[in-house]
């Protein structure tokens, strides 16, 4: 698989359609060092129930996204989807974090696989 950088939204939307991969747009793209990264901003509101950052269900006990969470199934799609590297993922309340997370490959050609057979099986035999 082909993974370039970003050219704008005609690559975002090309690479959707030829792979029939559907991501979303990332809260904001950043230039770091002469490269693009992705930023995904989560904002939290202090409950009774989260007080602090580290009772946020998809924050694990060392204040880093839940690799089994929505969340992080996100971030690396939108990696997939962009051909970016590289994803600040940043969580933003009454206490912030900022975490780098970097294209997981293994990860992604999993994801790519259930889309594939999800087409094939389920939206291909609708006429999709």
């Amino acid at each position: 698989m082909s993974r370039k950088p970003s050219a704008g939204l005609s690559y975002w939307i090309g690479y959707a359609l030829r792979t029939r991969l559907v991501g979303r747009f990332p809260d904001r793209l950043l230039k770091v060092n002469d490269e693009w990264c992705l930023v995904e901003v989560k904002n939290w509101y202090v409950t009774e129930k989260q007080k602090h950052i580290s009772k946020l269900k998809y924050i694990d006990k060392h204040g880093k996204l839940k690799r089994t969470h929505n969340h992080y199934y996100q971030v690396q799609t939108a990696l997939l989807v962009s051909g970016m590297k590289k994803c600040y993922f940043v969580v933003h309340g009454a206490e912030s974090s900022i975490e780098f997370i970097e294209f997981d490959n293994a990860f992604c050609t999993t994801i790519s696989e259930k889309t594939r057979q999800f087409y094939e099986e389920m939206l291909k035999p609708l006429g999709w």
